[in-house]
């Protein structure tokens, strides 16, 4: 996906690399849970709660405004929900049907795989893929939604406060809403609309995908949340400081928890921003490779890990070296599938990317490249 800057047409680099250290990051986490005695990476799933998946639909939502501005509504449908929808009913059925094999083999054995947490084992059923059925729900309502967010940013441009405090009042209003909205509609259809998890999903990440939105059509959002600068990421990081405390220290919960991981969420991922662009500035070839690659190594990981700890299980006794390594299988053999694979293959990089290859007047000599 090609990222440029609004206002010069430069691609955002740092925003490339961010958004694969978000996907990337989650595999530290999966690595540790899918084991039962490390308890600090406790901490590392409150993180990916308020921080990583926030990111991720934020910038999910800047790039699809991005995406509408040079396309047709029709072409952006098409293509992201291609990039969607294949990957989803290639990976899923793969996982739960090799998920299952695994558990099978590995409960015959329990005794000797102490380390392996069998009961988390293919469940739920939609196991990390959930938030490509989020991202679907997104892409069909972000024509609509994106239309909003054009027609409400001149009038957020006039409003007399820093963009921000904008961005933080926003993230409150709209986490608000979306949570509303939520107990709305369970309580008049089905009251376990409210705890099921891809619709709880929607309205935790629907805010950060608007703002995302906003951000490209609003140059002040964009500036303090996008690229910001470092007085932007001071306040950035004593938002984020005083809202760990907050969540950390004290009792509170409800609707004000809400809004505090909102205010929380959006802090860090300003910080990470600041952190981007300022240490990526230009285009690297390995960064740009891991970019590309960041999405099949989500799509693949989650398998190649519990492949090695059924494998390694009976063998490491140590957790902490079972966990590096299972980290290091995580990244690995995705990325190595990536590099092998859905860049060489036309029908593996359509299967894991939803990929396909444009069609380029360039001479034959000159190897066309991927768009997604």
């Amino acid at each position: 996906m090609t990222q440029t800057n609004a206002a010069s047409g430069e691609r955002i680099h740092s925003a490339d690399s961010l958004r694969a250290f978000l996907m990337l990051s989650v595999i530290f986490i999966h690595a540790g849970t899918l084991t039962t005695a490390i308890p600090a990476l406790v901490a590392g799933n409150i993180l990916v709660t308020l921080f990583v998946m926030q990111g991720f639909f934020l910038l999910s939502g800047f790039f699809a405004a991005m995406s509408l501005a040079k396309a047709p509504s029709t072409d952006f449908l098409r293509k992201r929900l291609v990039s969607v929808l294949v990957p989803l009913a290639v990976m899923l059925p793969t996982n739960v049907i090799a998920l299952w094999a695994i558990a099978a083999y590995a409960r015959a054995r329990a005794e000797a795989f102490p380390q392996v947490e069998l009961g988390t084992l293919a469940t739920p059923w939609h196991l990390h893929l959930w938030f490509l059925f989020v991202l679907a729900a997104f892409t069909l309502a972000t024509p609509p939604l994106n239309a909003l967010a054009a027609r409400a940013a001149p009038q957020l441009q006039r409003v007399a406060v820093p963009p921000l405090v904008l961005g933080l009042a926003l993230a409150v209003l709209l986490t608000l809403l979306s949570r509303t909205a939520l107990k709305v509609l369970a309580a008049a259809t089905w009251p376990a609309l409210d705890d099921t998890w891809l619709v709880l999903a929607m309205a935790l990440y629907v805010p950060s995908y608007m703002i995302g939105l906003l951000a490209w059509h609003h140059a002040g959002l964009r500036a303090a949340l996008i690229m910001p600068r470092a007085s932007y990421a001071a306040i950035w990081t004593a938002i984020a400081v005083a809202g760990l405390a907050a969540l950390v220290l004290t009792g509170i919960d409800g609707p004000l928890r809400r809004v505090v991981e909102a205010l929380t969420g959006l802090a860090l991922f300003g910080m990470a921003s600041f952190a981007f662009a300022t240490l990526v500035r230009a285009r690297n070839p390995v960064m740009a490779f891991i970019s590309d690659a960041a999405y099949t190594v989500y799509l693949v990981h989650f398998l190649c890990v519990w492949l090695f700890l059924a494998a390694a299980g009976a063998y490491i006794e140590s957790y902490a070296v079972l966990y590096v390594l299972a980290v290091c299988v995580g990244l690995g053999v995705p990325l190595c599938v990536h590099a092998l694979l859905v860049q060489r293959s036309e029908v593996a990089a359509f299967l894991l990317n939803g990929r396909r290859r444009r069609r380029s007047a360039a001479p034959a000599a000159v190897r066309p490249e991927y768009g997604r």
